[in-house]
């Protein structure tokens, strides 16, 4: 399984544990390489020119269907893969600095109104969903925010609690010791409707009614492979899913399952691909 972000990260842990069950399921070992750079696009590219015979797949996340609105030129196309299976779904939050005047996001939205242009906000990378939830926002909110894209995490976090920049919008599961910590304030998440874990805090769509995005995580394998190895693979992955170790690792990365078929996955990818797009164009968005 090619994991193709850093090891040590979110999508590394789910990731590696997702793997440790199928070995087990298949009883046979499924070892995990850490293949990352240019947000995730050489660890896909690397999968997309494997031999469609099931021995290599990728664990792959939302980002991927990025990559082909903002890089002029990629390892890949998406139709290079096989959808295998769907696997879990990380909503974002919008954090603040316990200095930011908004303390709710009733507040925030009329303060940027107010003063467009005049707040900065994090996130950590340009592409990244973290990035393009806060483009979404703006566009639906009318609001205007300026991008300060950031090279993984930890810095970030740290200027946002410091209030160097006020306003990030990140993964949830990162943020919540901070938050109950006092460390920062949690204004929104991105989830359909409020989390079970963080009931106080309100969705962004309770004041942007449709507003939904999240980190989608799934399972593709390179293009032309055949179908029965598919299904092997799409029940050992709904498998792993239903035991207590994985829900356990999604449920404290506050992370939801999403089993289901190689075509969901498929419809799934399609109907996001097509949302980030007009996304990236409404914010004229590049990886330069």
């Amino acid at each position: 399984m090619v994991i193709a972000y850093p090891p040590g990260g979110g999508a590394d842990a789910l990731g590696r544990i997702v793997a440790q069950q199928m070995s087990a399921i298949l009883q046979k070992p499924v070892s995990v390489v850490n293949r990352s750079g240019a947000g995730g696009t050489i660890g896909a590219g690397s999968v997309a020119t494997s031999a469609p015979d099931g021995y290599t797949i990728l664990f792959a996340e939302s980002s991927l269907q990025v990559a082909p609105h903002i890089y002029k030129t990629l390892p890949f196309e998406l139709s290079s893969f096989t959808p295998v299976a769907p696997v879990g779904a990380l909503p974002f939050s919008i954090v603040s600095s316990p200095q930011f005047p908004a303390k709710s996001l009733a507040d925030l939205i009329s303060l940027l109104k107010e003063k467009p242009g005049a707040f900065s906000y994090a996130s950590p990378g340009i592409g990244n969903i973290g990035h393009l939830t806060a483009e979404l926002f703006q566009q639906l909110a009318g609001v205007k925010l300026v991008h300060i894209p950031y090279q993984g995490g930890g810095k970030l976090v740290a200027d946002v609690m410091s209030g160097e920049v006020p306003l990030a919008f990140l993964s949830v599961s990162p943020v919540l010791p901070l938050v109950r910590a006092g460390k920062m304030n949690m204004l929104a998440v991105t989830s359909p409707a409020r989390v079970s874990y963080m009931p106080m805090v309100p969705a962004v769509a309770e004041a942007l009614p449709g507003f939904a995005t999240a980190t989608n995580i799934f399972v593709l394998a390179p293009a032309q492979l055949p179908a029965a190895i598919r299904d092997t693979l799409n029940a050992a992955v709904k498998q792993a899913l239903a035991t207590k170790e994985v829900e356990e690792a999604f449920s404290i990365q506050g992370a939801t399952l999403t089993p289901g078929t190689p075509d969901e996955l498929a419809a799934r990818m399609a109907s996001e691909t097509a949302m980030w797009g007009r996304v990236v164009k409404a914010g004229n968005i590049t990886s330069q």
